[in-house]
């Protein structure tokens, strides 16, 4: 069979989805920063998003995009073969997912995914960790949980690949992974010593909603690979389901809290959005409905479960961790064949979902994020402990006491230490 030509078009719609996803960062910055109750952390939350930029860009060219798309034997995790992008132009298209498209725009693309996963993490440590510590945790986390998990779903060698597991953006790396990340950051680190209470910065928080809104619509058509019919498909269902999950998430806090406003729009657009986030590749419009309501309602009871248990203070597991694990499940009941088959001259060997009789599809869904969010949670819990151990050796914490946190010094910006 010959290889597919690479096709300017396609190359450049990626290359531009790469920007787009590129820009979600410093949006969830903003985001972040103006859901902080604690003016003093503000720019410590910014730096948390923006240092990810230079800490998992070099952990990708080291060895991350080896680990994740390598051709290696197994079906856990990759191999060393392109570390350091060696031997990358023996590749001449972006495997089965990007055949039209050069390598290194298909590892642009992918390393903004890798780039913003463990920034989304932050969550879970707000207030709390001390920057030096967050930034190791940001090289290890992206190396030992992102990259196995990202080799599963998309590496045609990974178990859940193998297996006709469904995911076209990242449901099971980016958002299950992330948002379980989160919650075992926040039970790991405890709760906040000297908690805060004041109102948002609703400008910070509109513009930070906005930013991830416009950008997810590169972060899913881009993930179709190409130009084409299914990528614009993707754009919509994605804006679709936002819409929808924000419309649910304003009705709810109508009906128990009588008021709603723009932080029940951003919250409820991410749930849609993360939640549509693995199927937008292979559902109908009319589907994106269901995928908008159940992540609103699921995020929604989730955000009021955390506000009592958990000190989760930007909601990652709450509208990542429920919405992409309840996205992964509706997979496998709404993915319609005609929809993978669009653009394509032979029919795929995917079969689609529930809708399309396909009725073990689900459990391979049921397998891959249950796996995804265990493993995230566990892994994640266990780097934490053994960075807040080693610390404890060293005589200092990874906790900083303080609530005025926000520039690292040059001598201490490790952990704090205090001059001698």
């Amino acid at each position: 069979m010959p290889q597919p030509e690479v096709n300017s078009g396609d190359t450049a719609f990626v290359l531009i989805c790469g920007a787009l996803v590129l820009f979600m960062t410093p949006g969830l910055a903003y985001l972040y920063a103006g859901g902080s109750n604690n003016r003093n952390n503000i720019m410590h939350t910014i730096m948390s998003s923006f240092v990810a930029f230079p800490i998992v860009t070099i952990q990708w060219f080291i060895w991350g995009f080896s680990l994740v798309f390598s051709k290696a034997d197994n079906t856990f995790i990759g191999n060393l073969d392109y570390a350091g992008m060696h031997n990358v132009f023996n590749i001449k298209t972006g495997y089965e997912q990007d055949p039209t498209v050069p390598i290194m725009a298909f590892c642009f693309f992918q390393m903004m995914f890798a780039v913003i996963t463990p920034a989304i993490i932050f969550s879970g440590a707000a207030e709390r960790i001390k920057m030096g510590p967050f930034m190791i945790i940001l090289f290890v986390w992206a190396t030992i949980v992102y990259d196995p998990i990202a080799y599963w779903t998309w590496n045609p060698n990974g178990w859940f690949f193998k297996n006709g597991g469904l995911d076209t953006a990242g449901g099971m790396p980016v958002e299950t992974a992330s948002g379980f990340a989160s919650l075992a950051m926040a039970l790991a680190l405890g709760p906040r010593k000297n908690k805060t209470k004041g109102s948002i910065n609703t400008p910070m928080v509109s513009l930070g909603g906005a930013i991830l809104w416009f950008g997810w619509i590169g972060f899913n058509a881009g993930s179709v690979g190409g130009a084409n019919a299914r990528a614009a498909n993707a754009a919509f269902v994605t804006h679709l389901s936002g819409s929808v999950a924000a419309a649910t998430w304003m009705l709810l806090d109508w009906i128990l809290h009588k008021k709603c406003g723009v932080l029940s729009i951003v919250n409820g657009a991410v749930a849609g959005l993360v939640c549509i986030t693995p199927a937008c590749g292979y559902i109908q419009p009319a589907s994106a409905l269901a995928f908008g309501v159940v992540s609103a309602v699921a995020s929604f009871t989730a955000f009021r479960w955390r506000k009592r248990f958990v000190d989760d203070p930007f909601d990652a597991f709450a509208c990542h961790g429920i919405s992409g694990f309840i996205g992964m499940l509706l997979t496998g009941v709404f993915a319609e064949k005609k929809v993978i088959d669009v653009d394509l001259s032979t029919p795929s060997l995917i079969k689609g979902g529930w809708i399309d009789h396909n009725y073990i599809q689900l459990a391979w869904q049921c397998a891959g994020a249950v796996s995804a969010a265990t493993y995230s949670f566990g892994m994640t819990f266990i780097i934490v402990k053994v960075i807040m151990y080693i610390a404890k050796l060293a005589g200092t914490s990874i906790i900083h006491e303080d609530q005025d946190n926000t520039v690292v010094g040059p001598r201490n910006a490790f952990l704090n230490q205090e001059e001698e």
